[in-house]
């Protein structure tokens, strides 16, 4: 592989290459008068076990992670995506064809499905204990999606919408979870839950009025609660000669 280097952002003195190389310029030091050779600097491993490197912003030192410095120089990231994944799950191979941008739920996803058998390796105890630690690890990792109802998008997660539209996550979650209404306007869900919540966003058909919940419904136009969850549970056709929907596609219960 030809070794290519780049100038590290924010960094002009300093050079990283697709292969995890990190060099300084030749050029003036600091202090600008003495000239200092181009000269490859020295890795060392975190407590982590990623590779890191020391640079220097004029009279400060700054300690960097290769794989972030290799990402930030050669791999676009036009989603903005906050971390970066090691394909093949070794953490100091930095060559740039193993490295990609993700998201805290995709890199959970990778470590999990694609790194099975090392955590497997990786566990101590008995056959029965594993699988018990498997199972949790697999709770933790799994899935909740979340969309916004007012614009279909979907986010790997709670945090990753807030992240995106700018709003606070544990707000996000508790709207999927049924216990806010909605948010600045705008309603969650889980995408994986298979049912609606009570305070999901539902629209009259009859008169195409929507509503922020079946019981802000209930209260405007005087009708129970229940007779409202039984049209839209499709147990009667008509709800005192209306017809409600929950807003966005239902799915299975």
């Amino acid at each position: 592989m030809i070794e290519i280097w780049k100038t590290i952002p924010n960094f002009e003195n300093y050079e990283v290459s697709n292969i995890g190389n990190v060099k300084r310029k030749e050029g003036l030091s600091v202090n600008k008068r003495n000239k200092v050779s181009e000269t490859i600097l020295n890795k060392r491993y975190d407590k982590d076990g990623y590779l890191r490197v020391n640079i220097r912003d004029g009279y400060t030192r700054k300690t960097k992670s290769i794989h972030r410095l290799v990402c930030n120089a050669f791999i676009p990231n036009p989603e903005n995506k906050l971390q970066i994944n090691h394909k093949n799950g070794i953490k100091d191979d930095n060559r740039v064809e193993n490295l990609e941008w993700c998201t805290n739920s995709e890199n959970m996803k990778h470590t999990f499905e694609k790194l099975n058998n090392k955590i497997w390796s990786s566990l101590s105890g008995t056959e029965n204990e594993k699988v018990l630690v498997k199972e949790k690890i697999k709770k933790s990792l799994s899935c909740r999606e979340v969309e916004c109802i007012e614009t279909g998008e979907i986010f790997y997660s709670a945090s990753e919408a807030g992240r995106v539209k700018n709003l606070s996550s544990s707000i996000i979650y508790k709207c999927c979870s049924g216990k806010t209404s909605n948010y600045n306007g705008f309603h969650w869900r889980f995408t994986n839950t298979g049912y609606f919540s009570r305070k999901d966003k539902i629209i009259c058909k009859t008169t195409n009025e929507i509503f922020d919940s079946i019981r802000e419904a209930s209260r405007i136009l005087n009708i129970s609660r229940s007779s409202i969850q039984d049209n839209l549970k499709g147990r009667t056709k008509t709800c005192h000669g209306l017809v409600f929907e929950y807003c966005g596609p239902k799915k299975e219960m």
